[in-house]
């Protein structure tokens, strides 16, 4: 795929190098990713010609400080395919993005992701009564945007979210939902009942690592250091952690 130039590109130094430098026990290479990543955007700015990849891209340049025309390129898609969806998930992605890159939510051409969220807030709940991942990234773009526990559309939210939570300490037995679950809920830690959620799903998460270190794939292992990463843990089996599992995977 076309990709424009990179002379004016900035990144941020960090990981290992792909191969390890000849180790026997590979480093997982944030730099090495980010290239990846630019090598396949398209002359248009997205990913995959696919909003949804394109979203996600976006979080990565932004955790990853990617500047120049790479980025400029796709504020320039994202200015191009602005509408607001019908599916508040694809709202919540957008928010999530536009902050990652710093532009603001509430305007983006015009376009406010956080009015298009809040205005599928019911009285109890995000979206579908019968599913809590809405709910879950809803409280993601909101706290960001400013909401705390104190706004009763975040309240009532949390109070959802934690009755859907399963004995086992997961949501939807799933661990990448589960993890983004804990992502949500930490800023919220002091709200009656967080704490005792995120340990349950904290748990769930532990028991539930392979002995390679990771969580049966790429995108869960990927969740799963996220909600390490929010949570300040770090977790191992047989001395591997995720970034281990991630390090034998990556090309």
């Amino acid at each position: 795929a076309e990709t424009p130039a990179e002379e004016d590109d900035n990144e941020t130094s960090g990981g290992g190098g792909g191969s390890g430098g000849g180790s026997s026990d590979p480093e997982f290479s944030v730099p090495d990713a980010l290239t990846y990543l630019k090598s396949v955007q398209d002359s248009d700015g997205s990913f995959g010609d696919s909003e949804l990849y394109t979203d996600w891209a976006a979080i990565a340049y932004g955790a990853g400080n990617i500047s120049g025309s790479y980025k400029s390129s796709l504020l320039e898609y994202l200015s191009s395919n602005d509408s607001i969806s019908s599916l508040i998930t694809d709202n919540e992605r957008r928010a999530m993005a536009l902050m990652a890159l710093g532009e603001n939510p509430y305007s983006f051409n015009g376009k406010n992701y956080i009015e298009a969220i809040t205005d599928e807030f019911d009285g109890a709940q995000f979206g579908e009564e019968d599913f809590v991942n809405d709910d879950i990234f809803a409280l993601i773009p909101l706290e960001k945007a400013g909401y705390d526990e104190d706004d009763d559309i975040i309240a009532r939210a949390i109070e959802f979210i934690l009755s859907e939570q399963k004995g086992n300490g997961s949501w939807e037995s799933s661990v990448d939902i589960t993890a983004a679950a804990i992502a949500a809920l930490v800023p919220f830690d002091s709200v009656d009942g967080v704490s005792e959620a995120l340990s349950s799903a904290e748990t769930y998460l532990k028991n539930t690592q392979a002995s390679d270190g990771g969580w049966g794939n790429i995108s869960s292992t990927s969740w799963a250091l996220q909600a390490e990463n929010a949570l300040g843990a770090s977790w191992k089996k047989n001395s591997k952690g995720g970034l281990d599992y991630l390090a034998a995977k990556q090309a």
